[in-house]
């Protein structure tokens, strides 16, 4: 796992080196074995020179000048000796890669690639990647079994080619301006670059406030943008080109594909298929050159993962759990039992109360705000975890996949809303949450006609406390977004999902937007904040296309959600384990905000004394507490979500600060 930077000038500018070291130096922490870098310079005749390239691909002097250049930082996984070291190219310098991921099926396809001519240098799945390029171009990706976000260099075609994995596990940024065309692993590596702008996006800060995050391809900076996830990027370098008159090309490569399952056959069947998937996948993942663990919640999903990995080991697997001092919240119970069941090594971290005023500090790892109070507990496992292993595996997936969330237990409960056309639904569905108050029987009637809609089923504030958003923004910021409806990306992936029933609409959105750009950003920003690799086997693409084609009453039945994944594993966990309430991985969050160690900053809030005063009426701030009081957890979140905001605010201004857009005159 690695850290990934490039940036390529327009023609007739030079990059200066300093720059392209700069940016690869800040993501020395998702890579701390190793940092490399090389600059590219463009022949006058076309064509790119890699300077100072050695050995394979020696060319003598570069004639032109650098204008481009590819840095890295790695985190040795997999063949850990120098031959392994980035940026890498193939024999004749043609190609060049920088690369940040795993692909797990590289020796099968090192075995193809070998039988077609191709020779190799390292044990690496990076050089299979740049080989499986020259093989098969764009078309590798469909080949490819893993997490990974690259960027490769085609020399003979001026072109560069990026691409992020299905699923979203690692992340990917880029940025198109009349200077350059950059990206990184991270944005922070952009603001290195002084001609780079940081500019605040206001649409983004509702998004934040209704969701908890920024929906791809948008950032929270104006004119930085995410890869989205099983997308390629082809941007042309050409000696003619100008960035301003050519943006990059933007294409997927994948889907996910809820197509009808068929309501009849055997669920053992299904069971032991999925045992199958799953015990391949997380053998696949348990390939490794450096020691190995796995995360243990407690939970079904992390459970059935230590539980696959015993088989494949045959030794003792080490597992790490972080509890919590109130004990309503904390599941090390469950984790322990479970470690016992599977005689796990295992390792425990308590968080006392008041552990919350560090999250400042953990923010400067996370360059986009992100409203999930889990980020704090998350990075505490990861730091656990690396005293003892590099790489660790997690049941991150499940619940999307198999419908563990509550708004897939509603949306299994209106499956007569699919003879409704979703194009109806959605307006149905609007006026149904914002006309009628909740328990309106008008309210419930149109709920069977329109099942859930992302509206009242994702983000951290949620249809049930949108009007508390509404009512707490400062009018001239409101006036100025008002045109922008931070579910319009939401309700696209719910009109695209290719079958009609709710809750394969919902679920579809929770793959596209929640898993990647909540779940899975946490965890990656936590994870190579400490130089950890979390590897996430339900996320194999093979397992998803299974989850996608089940028929509702294997993924909820009778009540009970997850029901073919519990079924897959009754005999192996634990009933306890199996019947237990989801309880999910979530902080203290009441005794938090009660905590007078938090007091300072909601009265920066309410005094107007933070630059989130610019968005929300400080005076609002007294009016939520009173609310939390009243109706915990939904005013909570929304205060958590702006607490987040401030020290994320706070963060930026001490690292150099952003410019925020003007706003209307009051």
């Amino acid at each position: 796992m690695c850290g990934i930077v490039g940036r390529f000038n327009r023609p007739g500018t030079e990059l200066p080196r300093e720059w392209l070291r700069s940016m690869t130096h800040t993501l020395r922490h998702r890579g701390p074995d190793g940092e490399g870098a090389v600059l590219f310079h463009r022949e006058p005749r076309g064509g790119w020179c890699p300077e100072g390239a050695a050995g394979p691909v020696a060319r003598g002097p570069c004639e032109g000048r650098a204008e481009g250049g590819f840095g890295h930082t790695r985190l040795s996984i997999i063949d850990l000796t120098p031959r392994g070291a980035q940026p890498m190219c193939n024999e004749d310098g043609t190609v060049w890669i920088t690369y940040n991921g795993e692909v797990y099926n590289f020796e099968p396809l090192r075995a193809e690639l070998a039988a077609l001519g191709h020779r190799f240098r390292s044990r690496t799945d990076t050089e299979v990647v740049l080989h499986a390029y020259e093989a098969w171009g764009t078309a590798c990706l469909q080949r490819f079994n893993g997490m990974f976000a690259f960027a490769l260099l085609d020399t003979t075609r001026s072109r560069l080619f990026l691409a992020r994995d299905r699923l979203g596990i690692k992340p990917l940024y880029y940025y198109h301006g009349p200077a350059c065309f950059a990206f990184a692993s991270e944005p922070k590596a952009f603001f290195s670059c002084p001609d780079i702008p940081r500019v605040l996006s206001l649409e983004a800060v509702l998004d934040y406030l209704v969701l908890g995050y920024t929906p791809p391809p948008a950032t929270v900076f104006g004119g930085i943008l995410k890869l989205p996830p099983a997308h390629f990027l082809l941007h042309d370098l050409g000696p003619n080109h100008r960035p301003e008159d050519r943006p990059p090309r933007v294409e997927p490569y994948w889907d996910a594909r809820f197509e009808p399952g068929t309501e009849t056959g055997d669920e053992e069947e299904y069971a032991e298929e999925l045992r199958r998937l799953l015990a391949d996948s997380v053998r696949m993942r348990m390939v490794s050159d450096v020691p190995l663990g796995a995360f243990l919640s407690g939970g079904v999903d992390s459970s059935a993962i230590v539980s696959l990995m015993g088989r494949v080991s045959g030794e003792p697997i080490r597992t790490f759990s972080i509890g919590f001092e109130e004990p309503e919240y904390s599941e090390a119970a469950f984790a322990r039992q479970v470690s016992s069941h599977f005689g796990t090594e295992h390792a425990e971290r308590v968080l006392p109360m008041g552990e919350h005023t560090r999250l400042p500090e953990l923010l400067r790892h996370y360059d986009e705000p992100l409203a999930d109070t889990s980020i704090l507990p998350t990075w505490h496992l990861c730091t656990l975890a690396r005293e003892k292993v590099t790489v660790c595996l997690s049941g991150d997936g499940g619940d999307e996949l198999f419908a563990g969330y509550h708004q897939h237990g509603m949306a299994a409960r209106h499956a007569g809303a699919s003879c409704v056309p979703a194009p109806l639904r959605l307006p149905l569905a609007r006026l149904r949450v914002l006309g009628f108050p909740r328990g309106d029987r008008a309210r419930k009637r149109l709920l069977r006609f329109t099942g859930p809609s992302p509206r009242e089923c994702v983000g951290v504030v949620g249809e049930w406390s949108e009007a508390l958003v509404k009512e707490i923004l400062d009018p001239r910021f409101a006036s100025r977004v008002a045109n922008h409806d931070p579910y319009r990306a939401l309700d696209r992936h719910y009109l695209r999902a290719p079958r009609a029933l709710p809750l394969d609409r919902i679920q579809y959105v929770d793959l596209k937007a929640y898993l990647p750009e909540d779940i899975l950003a946490k965890v990656d920003r936590a994870s190579m904040s400490v130089g950890l690799e979390v590897r996430v086997p339900f996320l194999d693409h093979r397992v998803v296309g299974f989850a996608a084609s089940l028929p509702v009453r294997l993924r909820v039945r009778a009540g009970r959600q997850k029901y073919i994944l519990k079924k897959a594993f009754e005999g192996t966990l634990p009933s306890s384990i199996l019947d237990r309430p989801k309880q999910g991985f979530i902080v203290p969050e009441a005794p938090w905000l009660r905590d007078p160690a938090l007091g300072w900053q909601l009265q920066r809030l309410s005094g107007g004394r933070s630059t989130v005063s610019r968005f929300v009426q400080p005076q609002k701030i007294p009016f939520l507490m009173k609310k939390f009081e009243e109706s915990y957890p939904h005013p909570g979140r929304l205060l958590w979500a702006l607490v987040i905001l401030d020290a994320w605010f706070e963060r930026m201004e001490r690292e150099g600060g952003f410019t925020i857009p003007r706003l209307p005159a009051r």
